[in-house]
C-alpha cells in the first residue's frame, strides 16, 4: 500500500522544487571537493546545501573549507551565524568561536537565543566568558532556561516557519544532547519539518524516539504521523499507527480518510467514514469533503453522495463551499447535470475550482457547448484560460463553435499566440474556420504584428469565405503589421465598402505617414456620402497632426468640436490612473507651447502617484520574438549587438549626425546624455535586426512609447548607412525608414 512516496531519504528536497541526490560521506575525498561540487552545480548560494557541506567539513576537521564556504555566503542571516557558531562549538574551537560571535554582533544583526547557547555550550574557561554572560543578561537570553522546552518549541517554529526544516530537525536533535525534556508539541513541530524535506528515514527515527518516550499514545503526535506517513505515500503505517490510537478526535480520522482518497483507496474512506458516525462522532465540512471526493471516483458514488449530501444538510453544512463543490464534482461524474446546476446556481461565494468541476461535468456528459459557455463567464470574471484548456482537450467531437470559442477566449485574455496555436491544430485536423473564426485571428495578428501569419491567415480565408466583414478586418490587419500597401490594393478590390473599410483605410493612412492621402479618402468618404464617425475624425487630425496639415486639422476640428470638447473634459474623469492619459494631455500641452499646464499635469501625475509605463520594444527573428528595454544587456547576443551598435554610431556621426540631449530628461553632463540616448530599446532592436538577418531584409520594429526625436533622427542615417528597410512602429504611427528619409515626414 506504498504510493507514490517511494524510497524516500534519497533526496533532499529543495525549496526550488529541484531534487539534489544525496550527498554521502564516502562520495568525497575531502570537504575541498565537495566545495569545488557546490560551486559547480551552482547550489552554493542555496541554504540546505551550505548546512549539509558545512556538515562534512565539520566532521573531516576542516576549518579552512567551513570558514570559505560560510564566506562565500552574498547574505547572512541569524540563522546562518547560529551554524557556523555551532560548527566550531563541537569542534571545540573556543578562540574561532568567540570571534566569529564577536562578528556576528558587529554585523549589525542581534545574537538570539541559541547564538549564546552554543557559545556558553562551547567554553570551557575562557576571558570572554564573562562578557558574553554580560550580554546574555542584556539580551534577556534564556542562560538560565538552557532546559526550557517551551523556548527550544518556539526556536524550532521559528526555523519551520522560514522553511529552515533542516534547522529545525537540527534543533530538535541538539534538545536530546542538551538532555531537554520533550513534550508533545516538540513532536508536533518537528515532524512538520520532516514532511517539509519528505525524509521518511528521518520521519522513522523520530518515531521511534517518540515509542521510547511513550509520546506515540498523545493523539497530537499520533496524528502528525498519520499525516507523515499518507503524505511520504506510506498509507499502510498511516493505518497502523491510526488502529494503535487510543483516543481518537475528530482530526485523527480525517486525516486517515483524506489519506485514503488520496492514495486511491476510496472503498476504505467510505469505510472509515461510516464507522466514524457508528461511533457517534459530528463530521465537520472537511471529513464530509473527502468523503465526497471519494464517492466521485467510484461507481456506486452517486448513491452514497446522495445519502452524504441528506447528511450534510441535517447537519447544516449543505451550503459550505467544499461541500458544494464536492457534491457538483459527484453529480456531475454520475452524469445528474441539472442536480449540479440547481447546486452551483444556489451560491454565489464560489471559487474556481467549482467552476472547474461544473466545467468538468459537462466535459464529462458530452456538452463541449456548456462547458465553453461556462468558460466565457470565468474568463469575464477571472481572465482564467488553463480551465478551459484542460475542458477542450477532453471535448472528443470539436465543431467550428467550439475552436471558435476557445480561440476567442485566447486573444480575449491577451493570448494571442496560443489563439493562432489553435488555429494551426484546427487546420492540421481540417476544420475550416469561418468569419467569426478569421475575424478574431486577424485581430490576434494585429496584436502581434505578425504579418506573415497574417498573410497565411489571409490566403486560408479566400478558399473559405468571402465575407464583406472578414475583408474589412484583413485591411486593418494589413495596416497595422506595417505594409500599408497591401492594406490598399485589398480595399481597392472590395465591391462594397462600408465606414469600417474607410476607417480602417483612413487611420492606417495616418499612422504609416501618409496623411494627404488620409485626407483625400476623408473627402472621398464625403463624396459618397458616407458619414463619418468618431474614429474617422480620429483618423483625420491624427493624419494632419503627423503630417504638418494645420489648416486642414483646425477644419477638420471644428466640425467636431462637440466631441472634441467632451473628450477633452471627460478624459482624466473616465481614466484617472491611466498614465497614456496624462501623457498625452502633456504632448498636447507641449506641442501648443502651453508649458505652464504641462507642469501642471505633471504635478498631477506626482499627487496621484502615477508612472509612465517604461520603453520597450521588441522584434521578430525567425518567428521568435525579441524584447528589448533601454540599456538591455539581458539578451544571449548582447556583446554583439552592443558592438554594431557602437560601430552604426561611428559611422553615423562621421556622416553628419549629432545626439540631441534636450531629449534627456535627467539632470546629467553632456557626454553622459549622449551615451544615455545610445542605447535606447529601438536602437538595440535594430542592431540586432542587422546581425541577426541577411541584406535587404526589411527590419521591423515595435515600440510601445513614442518614439524620441533624437532616436528617431538617428534611424534616419542608419537607414542610409545599411542595406534594410527599417519599419518601426510607435503607439502614434508606422515609421518607415528608407536612404535616410522617414515616411512621417518628421510629424509624429
Amino acid at each position: 500500500m506504498k504510493g507514490k512516496g517511494g524510497a524516500a531519504g534519497n533526496y533532499f528536497v529543495l525549496n526550488t522544487g529541484a531534487k539534489i541526490p544525496a550527498i554521502r560521506l564516502g562520495t568525497w575525498q575531502s570537504g575541498g571537493d565537495l566545495c569545488s561540487e557546490a560551486v559547480k552545480t551552482a547550489l552554493d548560494a542555496l541554504f540546505l546545501s551550505f548546512v549539509y557541506c558545512l556538515r562534512l567539513c565539520r566532521i573531516r576537521r576542516l576549518f579552512m573549507d567551513a570558514r570559505r564556504l560560510f564566506d562565500g555566503m552574498d547574505e547572512r542571516d541569524v540563522i546562518l551565524w547560529n551554524v557556523i557558531l555551532k560548527a566550531y562549538m563541537e569542534l571545540g574551537n573556543e578562540d574561532e568561536m568567540y570571534r566569529h560571535f564577536s562578528e556576528f554582533h558587529c554585523s549589525g544583526l542581534l545574537p538570539d537565543d541559541l547564538s549564546v547557547h552554543c557559545v556558553f555550550s562551547g567554553s570551557s574557561s575562557n576571558k570572554f566568558v564573562e562578557q558574553v554572560k554580560a550580554y546574555s543578561i542584556k539580551i534577556c537570553s534564556f542562560e538560565s532556561n538552557l532546559d526550557d522546552v517551551i523556548l527550544w518549541n518556539k526556536t524550532m517554529t521559528e526555523y519551520f516557519r522560514a522553511g529552515k526544516y533542516l534547522m529545525a530537525i537540527d534543533c530538535f536533535l541538539e534538545m536530546k544532547r542538551m538532555n531537554v525534556d520533550y513534550d508533545n508539541v516538540s513532536f508536533v513541530v518537528v515532524l512538520s519539518a520532516v514532511m517539509g524535506m519528505s525524509d521518511m528515514i528521518i520521519g522513522q527515527q523520530i518515531h521511534t524516539t517518540a515509542a521510547k518516550l511513550g509520546f506515540d499514545s498523545f493523539t497530537s503526535v499520533a496524528n502528525s504521523f498519520i499525516n507523515m506517513y499518507s503524505k511520504m505515500g506510506y498509507l499502510d503505517c498511516a493505518l497502523r499507527v491510526f488502529n494503535n490510537m487510543k483516543e481518537l478526535d475528530l482530526i485523527s480520522w480525517n486525516s486517515v480518510i483524506s489519506s485514503c482518497v488520496q492514495s486511491g483507496f476510496e472503498a476504505k474512506s467510505i469505510t472509515l467514514f461510516l464507522k466514524l458516525l457508528s461511533k457517534g462522532l459530528r463530521p465537520d465540512q472537511f471529513t464530509l469533503a473527502s468523503v465526497l471526493k471519494a464517492c466521485s471516483a467510484i461507481s456506486e458514488g452517486f448513491h452514497i453522495g446522495k445519502q452524504i449530501h441528506v447528511h450534510a444538510l441535517k447537519m447544516g453544512s449543505g451550503e459550505d463551499d467544499f461541500v458544494s463543490t464536492a457534491l457538483i464534482d459527484v453529480y456531475g461524474k454520475s452524469g445528474r447535470m441539472k442536480e449540479a446546476e440547481l447546486l452551483f446556481s444556489r451560491s454565489d461565494g464560489f471559487d474556481l475550482v467549482s467552476w472547474n468541476a461544473m466545467m468538468a461535468g459537462y466535459v464529462t456528459n458530452q456538452d463541449g457547448h456548456k462547458a465553453l459557455n461556462l468558460f466565457s463567464t470565468i474568463q469575464n470574471l477571472w481572465g482564467d484560460v488553463s480551465g478551459a484548456s484542460l475542458a477542450f482537450d477532453s471535448i472528443r467531437e470539436l465543431d467550428i463553435v467550439i475552436w471558435t470559442a476557445m480561440i476567442s477566449g485566447c486573444v480575449e485574455n491577451g493570448e494571442e499566440d496560443r489563439s493562432l496555436g489553435f488555429y494551426h491544430r484546427m487546420m492540421c485536423l481540417g476544420v475550416s474556420p469561418d468569419e467569426y473564426s478569421f475575424a478574431t485571428l486577424i485581430k490576434a495578428c494585429s496584436c502581434l504584428t505578425a504579418l506573415e501569419q497574417g498573410r497565411q491567415i489571409h490566403a486560408n480565408a479566400l478558399e473559405c469565405t468571402s465575407d464583406q466583414f472578414v475583408g474589412t478586418f484583413f485591411v486593418d490587419m494589413y495596416a497595422k503589421c506595417g505594409s500599408i500597401q497591401e492594406s490598399y490594393k485589398l480595399f481597392k478590390r472590395m465591391n462594397v465598402r462600408n465606414i469600417a473599410s474607410w476607417n480602417a483605410m483612413v487611420v492606417g493612412l495616418a499612422q504609416h505617414g501618409n496623411g494627404e492621402e488620409a485626407v483625400n479618402f476623408f473627402k472621398q468618404m464625403r463624396c459618397q456620402d458616407i458619414k463619418p464617425d468618431s474614429i474617422t475624425f480620429i483618423g483625420v487630425l491624427s493624419a494632419c497632426s503627423h503630417s504638418g496639415l494645420v489648416s486642414e486639422a483646425y477644419g477638420y476640428f471644428h466640425s467636431m468640436h462637440k466631441t472634441g470638447e467632451y473628450v477633452a473634459t471627460r478624459l482624466l474623469v473616465l481614466e484617472p490612473f491611466d498614465s497614456a492619459a496624462y501623457v498625452l494631455l502633456s504632448n498636447i500641452y507641449a506641442s501648443a507651447n502651453q508649458w505652464d499646464k504641462v507642469n501642471e499635469t505633471r504635478k498631477m501625475m506626482k499627487s496621484r502617484s502615477i508612472k509612465k509605463d517604461p520603453g520597450y520594444s521588441w522584434i521578430d527573428v525567425k518567428s521568435k520574438d525579441h524584447l528589448f528595454v533601454v540599456d538591455d544587456k539581458s539578451h544571449p547576443q548582447a556583446s554583439a549587438i552592443y558592438d554594431k551598435l557602437e560601430e552604426l554610431i561611428q559611422i553615423i556621426g562621421e556622416e553628419g549626425y549629432t545626439p540631441d540631449t534636450d531629449y534627456v530628461m535627467h539632470d546629467l553632463e553632456e557626454e553622459d546624455k549622449e551615451r544615455s540616448l545610445y542605447y535606447h530599446s529601438e536602437r538595440l532592436e535594430i542592431a540586432y535586426g542587422i546581425i541577426s538577418t541577411p541584406p535587404l531584409t526589411t527590419i521591423r520594429v515595435i515600440k510601445n512609447l513614442r518614439v524620441c526625436g533624437d532616436c528617431h533622427n538617428a534611424i534616419k542615417y542608419i537607414s542610409k548607412a545599411v542595406d534594410h528597410e527599417i519599419v518601426l512602429r510607435d503607439t502614434n504611427r508606422y515609421h518607415c525608414f528608407r536612404n535616410g528619409v522617414c515616411s512621417c515626414g518628421d510629424f509624429w
